[in-house]
């Protein structure tokens, strides 16, 4: 299986070199199998030579995994960024100096742990990014509706602010952690070391969204104030019920839209906001009345669309019908 995982290795952009002290026939043997470039074998290797092209990479910026068994591969593996040790039948010495046991000793384990961990990066990565946008949202419209411009009523109270952080909270863990890798994950290159979890356009992205998105619920709750002359508590929910869609479809863009954890969320969201309409103990609650069904419908609506369209954007992007070169 090591050629096949070779394969996925140089298209991830990771550079495989074998390091050994047998005599150079023997290793060329074993590397022409393992499908590893001659140009990257070196043999009759020193553990002092071994050390030195180990240092040598990290001086360039390289990120270095070193893996082996023996007790005179521990000095590399405890030297390198990431130590390696083989744990069916590495030594003890080489166990104790790496940070990761391999219980199979098999290489293509490696490279699903490459894998697995650009997963997990990309997904905290996305969770980031739908922090920073709702929070924005929520800061600009709790700014604004408590300024006491023109007189116009409160629109958030604090146990609307608790419920948003009691959807906020598991979508950031549940949803996003349960995304699967990209379909290019592995055709990527790797990324810098010093590579932030957002970038400056995911910045800008992040504020853009939550800006936009906070000019249109403020629309639907001033205008629905000062045009169609609601009621206060009636405004207010349609204003909420905004927000609240708000919040999903930055999980569906952040995330994705048919992730079951997702779903789950979407659906306990909307049931609990609509039997607090049934109760008068979750009406004085959220300070709110029952809006027009045809309003509250047409808010679910845009939201739906809008979620399905920008997710559908981000699927295509990171899902090319062509493999990277």
């Amino acid at each position: 299986s090591v050629p096949e995982a070779m394969q996925i290795c140089r298209a991830a952009g990771v550079r495989v070199i074998m390091m050994t002290g047998d005599h150079l026939e023997t290793a060329n043997s074993i590397a022409n199998q393992a499908g590893i470039p001659l140009n990257q074998v070196h043999a009759r290797m020193s553990l002092a030579q071994k050390l030195k092209i180990v240092h040598d990479l990290q001086a360039k910026g390289e990120v270095v995994a070193m893996t082996g068994d023996g007790v005179n591969d521990a000095p590399c593996i405890k030297a390198a960024d990431i130590g390696i040790a083989m744990g069916a039948r590495g030594t003890d010495v080489a166990r104790e100096a790496a940070d990761i046991v391999l219980i199979d000793d098999r290489f293509e384990s490696i490279v699903a742990g490459i894998k697995e961990g650009r997963r997990i990066f990309d997904n905290i990565h996305f969770a980031f990014g739908y922090v920073v946008s709702v929070h924005v949202l929520i800061g600009i419209t709790v700014l604004l509706t408590s300024s006491g411009w023109h007189d116009l009523p409160l629109l958030l109270f604090p146990t609307h602010l608790v419920f948003l952080e009691l959807i906020i909270d598991p979508a950031s863990t549940l949803v996003f952690e349960r995304e699967p890798a990209a379909k290019d994950v592995m055709n990527r290159p790797p990324r810098p070391r010093k590579t932030g979890l957002l970038l400056g356009s995911d910045v800008w992205r992040a504020l853009a969204s939550g800006g936009i998105a906070s000019a249109l619920i403020l629309a639907t709750f001033w205008g629905s104030v000062g045009f169609l002359m609601l009621p206060e508590a009636q405004a207010r929910s349609l204003g909420f019920w905004a927000l609240a869609c708000a919040n999903l479809v930055f999980i569906a863009v952040w995330g994705s839209l048919w992730n079951r954890a997702f779903l789950a969320i979407c659906g306990v969201t909307m049931a609990t906001l609509l039997g607090t309409f049934q109760f008068s103990l979750g009406r004085e609650l959220f300070h709110w009345e029952s809006p027009p069904m045809v309003a509250l419908l047409a808010i679910f609506l845009i939201a739906v669309l809008m979620a399905a369209i920008l997710s559908w954007g981000r699927w295509r992007k990171q899902h090319p019908s062509h493999p990277a070169h």
